[in-house]
Order: C-alpha cells, then structure tokens, then sequence
C-alpha cells in the first residue's frame, strides 16, 4: 500500500518478502518491519519448497455470473500453475525526498529494495505487483550482513544514485531487478542467457559511467571488468563462458546439443556468472 506522513513529502509502500526482523536506516530514507511481519513469515515457513523457493500457487478458473457478481464451482481440468502472484509482505520502505516525481516503485524504493534482494539472495517485489516464476528464499544469505554495514553500503549507494542523471539511475535499476530475476529461471541454459545480459548490461553501464575506458569485444569483456573491479578469475571458465554464449546466441545450441538436454556445464557456468555478477 502507498501512503504518505502528514506534513511531510515522504512517500512509502509495503513490499516483501524479506526474512530480516529489524529496520533499516538510510540517509533519505528508512526500511520498517511490516505490521504483517508474522503473518507473512508463517505464510513462507508453510509453502516454501523443500530446495528453498517459493513456488506460484496452483489457479483454477471459476465461472463468474455477469448479472449477480456470484462465483460458481471451478471447472474441471483448468488447474496450473499462476503466471503470476503476489508477494508476502513484510515491510515499509520510506523515502523522504525522491529523487524523481511519480512512482516510487520504479525509482528510488526499487534502487533500495532491488539491493536488498541482491544482499539478501532473493527477490522482492511491491505491494500491487507480482512475481513471476519461482522466488529463492533461502535461510541464510551467502554474504555476512552485518546491520551497521548494510546501513551504511545502503546509504552510500542510495546517495551517489541521486546524483547520476535519470538515464543512468534507471539503467542501474533495471540491471539489479534482472539480476534477482534470473534466479526464477528453471532451465539452467535460460539463466546463464539472462545472466549475461545482466553482465553485458554491467559492462555498457560501467563504460557509460567511465569506469571502463571503452567498450571491447565480448571475449575479452569479462576479463576486463575482473581487471577492473579487482575480481580473481579464471581463464578456463571465462573462455567456457564465451564458447557457451556464442553456441547459444549463434547456433541455438547449448554443448553441442538442443538446449535443454545437456545442462551439466552450463548449470555450473550460469551459477559462477551469476556470483560474478553481484560482485
């Protein structure tokens, strides 16, 4: 739900689901645990998957009276599962001063919550939109959070986003979301697909902002935004990296096979890249 404070410019809206009992501050801004906090972690605990995600409930269509507005019994053999759903939720995020006018959903709060989902190792989504595809819940996040440095990595990023142009603040956003998103890909070859278009996204980011000095050929871009970003790599696993884009993208192949029925390398590649891409 939107809401605005009294007297005050402050916006803010309900998101979730986020297993973090504890408010966040920021300069600009601040994280509150939900009313429906509780709720929302019972509902998780009681439909969450065994291997960590949340998975779209199962629909069924019901036949609707145009005159009384009544629901009949559902018809038969019209279960699956949702295209989309609603999210759990769990918390607020206020923002005092947004950077622009209209929809904090696709500015501001999407920068702070998209980032969380990043720290967090999940997806989050607003109150009034939907996910689509499974949502990775997990126990624990992969990288130590410790709450004085999320705050203070929230409010250092969140400040330097608002002096970007509005060009770059929206390009930053739409990398973090399909990065978050590409771990509701089910099939591994599809993932490492998105994955790299998260990173071809990073890298013409990053030569926009000049902190690459220009743009290189697709073999060499992982390479040099390792050298970059002072990340360790791997030269046999950057160039399977390579081989595996150019099959997919030129030849609608995936290790010499239809894509889909030899995932082995591919699983492991999209999770390495996927990792690369957060750090």
């Amino acid at each position: 739900m939107n809401s605005t404070r009294q007297n005050c410019a402050e916006v803010s809206w309900d998101f979730g689901f986020l297993r973090y009992p504890h408010s966040i501050q920021f300069e600009g801004g601040s994280v509150e645990v939900g009313e429906q906090y509780a709720a929302a972690c019972e509902e998780i605990d009681k439909y969450r998957h065994r291997d960590g995600n949340l998975y779209p409930p199962i629909q069924r269509t019901v036949p609707i009276d145009w005159q009384t507005g009544e629901h009949g019994d559902p018809l038969e053999n019209t279960e699956r599962p949702a295209r989309v759903f609603p999210p759990p939720l769990s918390h607020k995020i206020f923002i005092s001063i947004p950077a622009d006018d209209g929809d904090i959903r696709r500015g501001d709060a999407a920068l702070i919550v998209h980032l969380l989902a990043l720290l967090f190792d999940t997806r989050l989504q607003f109150d009034g939109w939907r996910f689509d595809g499974k949502v990775p819940i997990p126990d624990k996040s992969s990288i130590l959070l410790l709450r004085g440095a999320l705050e203070d990595s929230l409010c250092a990023i969140y400040q330097n986003w608002r002096l970007w142009s509005e060009s770059h603040r929206n390009f930053f956003i739409k990398i973090l979301y399909m990065h978050a998103r590409a771990k509701s890909c089910e099939w591994s070859w599809y993932r490492f697909l998105t994955e790299y278009m998260v990173l071809d996204a990073i890298h013409r980011f990053s030569v926009q902002r000049g902190i690459l000095k220009n743009e290189v050929k697709h073999r060499d871009r992982i390479i040099q935004m390792c050298e970059q970003f002072e990340v360790p790599q791997d030269a046999r696993t950057i160039k399977s990296i390579v081989n595996v884009r150019n099959e997919l993208i030129h030849e609608a192949s995936i290790e010499g096979a239809l894509p889909g029925t030899r995932t082995d390398d591919t699983f492991h590649l999209s999770k390495w890249l996927g990792r690369l891409n957060s750090r």
